[in-house]
């Protein structure tokens, strides 16, 4: 054998154990982007857009709400002041709850995924999904865009 076909081996041979190892990597990677996005729910500054968007709430609870116009949410979160008369907390706890919105997210995705593609395909879309940065910013904030 020449010095080629034996480099060429090993690199054959490295390259199939890494290919082996890539789906554990990427579990891996979406595991460590859902543990960064769960500190995310309560480190992240609260805006105002948050604040506007509880007071639909208060004002579906109170009878008052006029407007039709990303208002659906209302109806999921009434349960929001049983959590605490505090808003900030009450919007804490929305978060959370966007939280396990995103995990179901992220399970649809690799379901569909896994439907049509192979499963290391399936878990790139997740990654992919995960780890763009709207999705890490305001991918658990009390606001109308992560629902949809």
């Amino acid at each position: 054998m020449t010095k080629e076909t034996i480099a060429f081996a090993k690199f054959d041979t490295v390259i199939r154990t890494s290919l082996h190892r890539l789906p554990d990597a990427i579990f891996a990677s979406i595991l460590i982007g859902l543990l960064l996005k769960a500190r995310l729910v309560f480190s992240r500054n609260i805006n105002w857009d948050e604040f506007h968007y509880l007071s639909f709430v208060y004002s579906y609870l109170n009878d008052e709400l006029t407007t039709q116009f990303q208002t659906f949410h209302v109806y999921f979160f009434t349960w929001l002041p049983i959590v605490s008369e505090n808003e900030v907390t009450q919007i804490v706890a929305a978060r959370v709850a966007m939280y396990f919105v995103a995990l179901a997210t992220c399970r649809l995705i690799y379901l569909i995924g896994r439907k049509y593609f192979d499963k290391l395909s399936a878990l790139f879309a997740v990654l992919s999904y995960i780890s763009f940065s709207y999705v890490v910013v305001h991918g658990t904030s009390f606001r109308p865009d992560p629902i949809v």
